[in-house]
């Protein structure tokens, strides 16, 4: 038996300010795309370019920093599985809901980071008493599975929103469940289960473990680029080009890419909870209160940037000054409110209404 490392048992401000930091990467992103008039010019602006990929980072923070969490609810809970279960289903409805408030986005059966992350954590009662080494199997039967799934269906290299949203192709909904909604199932649990390691590790006060795999799937990507950028036959053609070709994107995520968004996420846990024995991060911390309302601020952002501002003529209107400008205005201003709203409890938002639920 592992010895548990009490400290990690309750909540970490370092994690919430991880996750309010993708909530900021998160709505920035969004931003530059719904916004700006000149957004098919991207590749244009390496200001922009990068900027905008810095968002890249959101997703697999949310989803490795969920599995984590699970990994220290039943430290914090008696009744976990029951928990996990209610959780899940109200983050697969939460998901649901924001496909029908958001039609210009979604389609009935988009398969977004809520729905993973809910059904994910549908899965953590088994998950959870799974060894350590047979999580580490799964993610590496995730990944290969990934490329032959992807294979099969012949799932493009660039796969476009409408696309993400449809259902009309073979497969259904399930097409887009397993391999091509925008977070599919495959390859995209494995974070999830990078993040039960975490917790686990965190707990059992062997946190360098979680050094040694980023480092360890860091090293992997790399080498499976090398082998493309080298053209090697093998790495160039299918069935393996999927396996090593690094394409900048997510939709789809090749190899590659997810192994160095797993790596960053996992980096990113070891050295920000570092911190949470220095108490760098206060409750009143922006960051952390960005964490802690994360997915209200979803909620808000998405509903009223990507939804209403079609409804008040300000989609796509703005110039590049104009639209950073209102970046940086909104980003302050969500900090400024989640400040605020942490002396109440972030009473009544979508956090808070999941906590009343589940327990």
């Amino acid at each position: 038996m592992h010895k548990i490392h009490s400290g990690f048992t309750k909540r970490l401000n370092s994690l919430d300010a991880l996750r309010g930091l993708a909530v900021l990467l998160m709505v920035e992103q969004h931003l530059g795309i719904w916004l700006w008039k000149q957004y098919y010019r991207l590749y244009d602006h390496p200001f922009m370019l990068c900027f905008n990929g810095l968002g890249g980072f959101a997703a697999p923070a949310f989803i490795t920093l969920a599995g984590l969490g699970c990994a220290f609810l039943q430290y914090r809970h008696t009744d976990t599985d029951r928990i996990l279960v209610v959780r899940g289903l109200l983050l697969i409805g939460f998901g649901y809901l924001l496909n029908i408030v958001i039609p210009s986005w979604f389609s009935y059966g988009s398969w977004y980071v809520l729905h993973l992350i809910g059904f994910s954590i549908l899965l953590t009662p088994i998950l959870r008493r799974l060894p350590t080494a047979t999580i580490i199997i799964l993610c590496i039967v995730i990944l290969i599975a990934t490329v032959c799934i992807q294979n099969g269906l012949d799932t493009p290299l660039k796969i476009s929103n409408r696309r993400m949203a449809t259902v009309d192709l073979a497969g259904g909904v399930f097409r887009l469940i397993l391999a091509e909604g925008h977070f599919p199932l495959f390859p995209w649990l494995a974070f999830f289960l990078a993040g039960i390691l975490s917790g686990r590790w965190l707990i059992q006060g062997t946190a360098r473990n979680i050094i040694r795999l980023a480092a360890a799937l860091l090293g992997i990507g790399m080498l499976l680029t090398s082998c493309n950028l080298l053209g090697l036959s093998f790495a160039v053609q299918e069935p393996l080009m999927r396996a090593c070709r690094f394409l900048p994107r997510i939709y789809p995520a090749l190899t590659p890419v997810v192994l160095l968004l797993m790596s960053l996420a996992l980096f990113s846990i070891a050295v920000i909870t570092a911190l949470e024995s220095r108490r760098s991060f206060k409750n009143a911390n922006p960051l952390v209160c960005l964490g802690r309302s994360s997915l209200t601020i979803l909620f808000v952002h998405t509903v009223l940037f990507r939804q209403v501002s079609r409804y008040l003529d300000f989609w796509r209107v703005f110039s590049l000054g104009e639209t950073l400008a209102i970046m940086c205005g909104v980003l302050v201003l969500f900090a400024l409110l989640a400040v605020v709203w942490n002396r109440y409890g972030y009473r009544y938002g979508a956090e808070w209404a999941m906590r009343k639920i589940a327990g």
